[in-house]
């Protein structure tokens, strides 16, 4: 089963997230956490990688594949 959490930055996402994960023993993944990782490996800042004039979000998806 996936559960998706949607909603704005700041909103906490994640912490609901990570809580429902434990108590359902699932897996949990954050896209900001990929988007974050996938702009280190760049060099870049989170909001330099949001800002780039590429499809990022393509490629947040196919990492997280």
């Amino acid at each position: 089963m996936k559960i998706t959490i949607g909603g704005m930055p700041g909103s906490g996402k994640s912490i609901v997230g990570q809580s429902v994960a434990q108590a359902l023993g699932y897996k949990f993944y954050s896209m900001g956490g990929i988007r974050r990782e996938l702009a280190k490996k760049r060099g870049l800042t989170i909001g330099q990688y949001n800002a780039l004039d590429e499809d990022t979000d393509t490629q947040v998806d196919d990492f997280q594949r």
